[in-house]
């Protein structure tokens, strides 16, 4: 069986890697699990020091942590949130992020 964890950096998908690392899933091993960090491009910088300082543990433990991103991606909300981040934008405009 292989597994994709996807983890986002909140609260409940960080204590399913620490619920990992203490051996409360041994189901979950770095043989047979990815853990895929879906990187929107416009995360809060302290989601980015976070992600990155847990992805970087894990890494450190042999499991294959995946961050997909591409520059490219950012033509799908850049014209719109105009040089903003996502939450930057919405809170100005005071809505909720979507795709329209």
């Amino acid at each position: 069986m292989k597994y994709i964890l996807s983890w986002g950096g909140g609260v409940n998908s960080t204590a399913i890697l620490a619920m990992i690392k203490l051996g409360m899933l041994p189901e979950f091993t770095p043989e047979n699990t990815h853990i895929v960090f879906a990187d929107t491009g416009a995360e809060m910088p302290y989601t980015y020091e976070h992600t990155t300082r847990c992805i970087g543990i894990m890494k450190d433990w042999t499991w294959l942590c995946l961050r997909p991103y591409d520059e490219r991606w950012k033509q799908f909300y850049s014209g719109r949130c105009q040089n903003r981040t996502l939450p930057q934008y919405c809170i100005e405009k005071q809505v909720m992020p979507s795709k329209k």
